[in-house]
């Protein structure tokens, strides 16, 4: 479950009677700081990619969309990224607030990716300094790269994906 080891999360429900994410099933999620949004899944696909986008949310944010793509890279590795679009208002504004948001966004990642590393290292010990996250050399790529789903599948019994998909 990820509110066991996601720190930008204090809530994180489906809404409308949804038990499970699928396209068009809407999530409220509020961050440690207490600022709730309302998104929308608008693709889907476990264990490949989830991406949602905002329908209610903070009012400095006009949009805000996010995607997590899971790849595999060989046999042992799976590549991890988040990317995150927003616009912010007023508009006449943005110029302030979108480079602060974007800051804002890869250092909760940054922390949110040590957390991870941290809850992999108690599940399978060694694992967590196995797993490997590195910033792609593409900016459009995402924020981070991790190896941790392939590091742990073994020592766990599981597969990579399904744990891959189970973390996010």
């Amino acid at each position: 479950e990820r509110l066991t080891w996601d720190p930008f999360l204090r809530q994180a429900v489906l809404l409308n009677g949804a038990t499970e994410p699928k396209v068009g099933v809407r999530a409220w999620c509020v961050a440690r700081l207490g600022i709730g949004m309302e998104t929308e899944y608008v693709s889907f696909t476990p264990p490949g990619i989830a991406a949602v986008k905002m329908t209610r949310g903070p009012k400095i944010l006009e949009t805000f969309g996010g995607t997590w793509e899971f790849t595999p890279v060989d046999t042992v590795r799976t590549k991890v990224t988040f990317r995150y679009q927003l616009r912010a208002r007023p508009h006449w504004l943005a110029w302030l607030i979108e480079p602060v948001a974007r800051w804002w966004f890869s250092r909760e990642t940054r922390i949110r990716v040590a957390a991870l590393a941290n809850t992999l290292e108690s599940l399978s010990p060694g694992a967590g300094s196995k797993a490997a996250f590195e910033s792609p050399k593409v900016a459009a790529h995402g924020d981070f790269a991790s190896t941790a789903a392939m590091q742990l599948a073994k020592p766990l019994g599981r597969k990579p994906r399904e744990l891959a998909e189970e973390l996010s």
